[in-house]
């Protein structure tokens, strides 16, 4: 959000959204600290990154997405996740989760299909890294053999790859910039709401209305509306 739209007038804000399913020690309550996993839409622009955090709540399937606000959030990196913790996990449902991380890394990716074919590890740093590089030119053509997520969890169970763990702790609470956000939202749904009653009850511009419409349809021969009708023998 950039600072002219900002409703508490403080700078721009980095609005982050975040998915239970998919971090699994994620803050839950507003305040609460927390633990993130690395994906492509989570980035540290800097060492003092603070997020504007919401938690997503439902599915698109099931009544609709929605989001509660959870603060305003320091987000640092933490450590990187050891073999020994990935395996401490409770259960393989739990590392699907995961396990999917993989897909967003491409150059993980093509290092655990390496090691897969038995490319890596090469003779020298330089050699592996030229081997990755094209690797991943080819998975970008959609010609490289991509690896599952079995493949990814088995790396990480070996501690072939790892990755930063992001540490958040909640710095404050924006009420002022919540109840914008709330009004906002509500005067979006309401304006919704009338657009589908006034589409509901108005035909479109130029429209027929339907008895007309259906006698343009009916043949010649039928008797049309409000015609007297042939006594039958």
């Amino acid at each position: 959000m950039p600072t002219e739209s900002n409703p508490s007038g403080e700078g721009s804000r980095q609005i982050v959204h975040l998915q239970p399913k998919e971090q699994l020690a994620m803050p839950l309550l507003p305040g609460s600290s927390g633990l993130l996993l690395p994906a492509p839409d989570l980035r540290l622009v800097n060492d003092d990154c603070t997020w504007t955090v919401f938690r997503r709540v439902g599915t698109k399937g099931n009544g609709g997405l929605d989001c509660v606000y959870l603060g305003e959030y320091e987000v640092k990196i933490a450590r990187q996740m050891t073999k020994e913790q990935f395996c401490a996990q409770d259960t393989k449902a739990s590392l699907r989760p995961i396990g999917s991380l993989g897909r967003y890394f491409i150059k993980m990716r093509a290092r655990i299909a390496l090691r897969k074919r038995g490319t890596l590890p090469a003779q020298d740093p330089e050699s592996e890294e030229m081997l990755v590089n094209e690797e991943v030119v080819k998975m970008r053509k959609k010609t490289g053999q991509d690896p599952n997520q079995d493949d990814v969890l088995q790396a990480l169970r070996r501690g072939d790859e790892t990755f930063d763990i992001l540490r958040m702790r909640c710095m404050s609470y924006d009420h002022k910039f919540i109840r914008h956000v709330e009004a906002a939202v509500a005067a979006w749904k309401q304006a919704k709401k009338e657009a589908y009653e006034d589409m509901a009850q108005a035909p479109p511009a130029g429209a027929q209305p339907l008895v007309e419409s259906l006698d343009r349809r009916l043949p010649s021969e039928l008797p049309q509306r409000n015609a007297p009708l042939e006594k039958v023998e």
